[in-house]
C-alpha cells in the first residue's frame, strides 16, 4: 500500500543549525542534506532512523537494501519514492504512513518528485564494455544480479525540494544527458529559475550533452556529483572524472564544483 500525503507533517526538529545547508556525499549514489533542523537522505547507503527524510530516486539495489534494513531494524523514516518502491518497501514491513508518492512536506521542507527519461541501458559500445566485463569477471555481474533479484522496477526521479527559509535544492540526479527530451527539458527549465543549489551527476559519455544544456538553465551553484564511479568500477567499467567538466563550466562563468564521495559541503547563504 502507497501513500500520497498532501497534508503538511510535522516531526520534531533538532536545535537550529549555524548554516543554511549542508551537504555530505556518503558514498555511490547516497546523499545527506541537512537543513532547517532535519536530515534528508537521497538514496541512503546506510540504513536511516525515524529522524531521517528519505528520498529514492530509483531501484537501485545498496539503497533500497539499506531503507528496508531500517523498517526491519524498528526505524520509521518518512520515504519519499516511486509507487512500486514503496509497494516493495510496504512488503518489507514499511507502514502505510511512513509511504509518500510524488511530494511530501515536513516542517515546512517540501519535497516534489518529477519523473526523467535516462539514457539507454547500453548503446552500442557500453553494451560491448559490459559483455567484456560481464566474460572476464562473470562473478562480478552475477553479484550485481543477485542484489537486484526481487526488487521492484520504476523510471528515476528527479528531486525539487523547497527550505523554509525561501532556498530551492534540485537534485537532477542524471536527467542531462544527449537524449534528454527536449519538451520534458523546456517544462522543467521554468521550475528551476532561482535554483540557489543543483546536485547533478554524469552518465559514462555524456559530459558533452551536460556541457551543452547547462548554461541553459538559470540556477545558481552546481554540484557535479560523483554517483557512478564506485559502481562502474565495482563492474569493472570505466570511468570519468568530473573536474574537467567542472573547469569547462567554469569557464563560461558558471559557480560549478566537483562534489566527490566523502566529502561534505556548507554553504552559509
Amino acid at each position: 500500500m502507497t501513500v500520497s500525503s498532501a497534508v503538511p507533517l510535522s516531526m520534531p526538529t533538532q536545535d537550529e543549525s549555524p548554516y543554511r545547508l549542508r551537504l555530505q556525499h556518503e558514498g555511490m549514489l547516497s546523499l545527506r542534506a541537512q537543513c532547517a533542523g532535519r536530515s534528508l537522505r537521497f538514496d541512503p547507503r546506510y540504513p536511516p532512523t525515524d529522524d531521517d527524510i528519505v528520498v529514492l530516486t530509483w531501484a537501485w539495489p545498496e539503497h533500497l537494501h539499506a531503507s528496508a534494513a531500517a523498517f526491519a531494524a524498528g526505524c520509521c523514516p518518512h520515504v519519499l519514492a516511486p509507487p512500486p518502491v514503496l509497494d516493495w518497501l510496504a512488503t518489507h514491513g514499511a507502514p502505510a504512513a511512513c509511504l509518500h508518492a510524488e511530494s511530501l512536506t515536513i516542517n515546512g521542507i517540501g519535497l516534489r518528485l518529477q519523473t526523467y527519461a535516462p539514457i539507454a541501458w547500453a548503446t552500442p559500445d557500453e553494451a560491448l564494455r559490459k559483455a567484456r566485463s560481464a566474460i572476464t569477471r562473470p562473478d562480478r555481474a552475477l553479484r550485481r544480479l543477485r542484489l537486484k533479484q526481487g526488487l521492484p522496477t520504476s523510471q528515476p526521479q528527479i528531486v525539487l525540494v523547497d527550505l523554509p527559509d525561501g532556498g530551492r535544492l534540485a537534485h537532477l540526479n542524471l536527467s542531462l544527458h544527449q537524449n534528454t527530451p527536449q519538451d520534458w527539458l523546456a517544462r522543467l527549465l521554468p521550475q528551476l529559475q532561482g535554483v540557489d543549489w543543483v546536485l547533478l551527476g554524469a552518465d559514462y559519455g555524456e559530459q558533452p550533452a551536460i556541457e551543452r544544456i547547462l548554461p541553459t538553465l538559470d540556477v545558481g551553484r552546481i554540484m557535479l556529483v560523483d554517483l557512478l564511479s564506485q559502481v562502474r568500477a565495482a563492474l569493472g567499467m570505466p570511468t570519468e572524472l568530473l573536474t574537467p567538466l567542472c573547469d569547462r563550466l567554469r569557464a563560461q562563468g558558471l559557480d560549478a564544483y566537483v562534489f566527490p564521495s566523502n566529502v561534505s559541503l556548507r554553504f552559509e547563504s
